[in-house]
């Protein structure tokens, strides 16, 4: 998929609004690192791993996917002025290292409380309580940048592909806030430049979909997974 998954069709990712198969797979593998994050964790526990020591491994191995990432960005591309430098790779290093720290420095172990037939169903919220508010806090920063953040120009909240969409109402609205805020972060220059998007829509804005904003969302994607514990 990330090499163009052999040009099938069914492979392709949707211009802007739609799913494909390509769209899942994203979900699914944040999903996945979800769980075998909390089921490492526990190990880690169990064999009296001081927390330092594994939040320092959360961080080396979300700077190596990081690192990863950026290097595959420069195989079509080695010119740093252009380099693209956000990612797949690097969007789960940066969600790895948000659910992997939060989890490290609040898990409960699971004798803390005595299960009872009462309690059993709810056992989940008993361990974890504190990492569901931080997680929800997070979506909340989600929505409130995604809808309250002003762009210069764009009505709040919108969500669009900019350029000739509804009729070019909004021609340098490409992406909304999320847009926006890569261009001020990484620059244009640093972003990925989709020739489909401009097929369609001839925008004059790019747009990544692996942007920081949409990070908020896949840290909580790797926290459902880690939550099936």
């Amino acid at each position: 998929l990330i090499y163009g998954g052999g040009k099938y069709w069914i492979f392709q990712h949707s211009t802007w609004n739609g799913i494909t198969v390509a769209d899942v797979i994203f979900p699914w593998f944040a999903w996945i690192m979800g769980t075998s994050l909390i089921l490492s964790l526990n190990s880690h526990l169990r064999n009296s791993i001081k927390k330092r020591i594994i939040i320092m491994k959360v961080c080396l191995r979300s700077l190596a996917l990081c690192a990863i990432g950026i290097i595959l960005n420069s195989f079509n591309n080695n010119n740093t002025d252009t380099l693209r430098y956000p990612g797949v790779l690097q969007r789960l290093a940066l969600a790895y290292l948000i659910v992997g720290s939060m989890e490290t420095a609040f898990i409960t172990t699971q004798n803390r409380y005595n299960i009872t037939r009462a309690t059993k169903n709810v056992q989940e919220w008993l361990y974890s309580w504190i990492q569901w508010i931080v997680m929800l806090t997070v979506i909340g920063f989600y929505y409130i940048g995604l809808y309250c953040i002003n762009v210069p120009g764009c009505p709040d909240g919108y969500l669009g592909p900019g350029g000739l969409h509804k009729n070019s109402s909004f021609v340098n609205c490409t992406g909304g806030s999320a847009g926006y805020i890569d261009r001020l972060i990484f620059t244009s220059q640093h972003l990925y430049n989709s020739t489909s998007l401009r097929e369609v829509y001839h925008n004059k804005l790019v747009f990544d979909p692996e942007g920081m904003l949409g990070t908020l969302t896949t840290a909580f994607t790797v926290f459902l997974g880690d939550s099936c514990r």
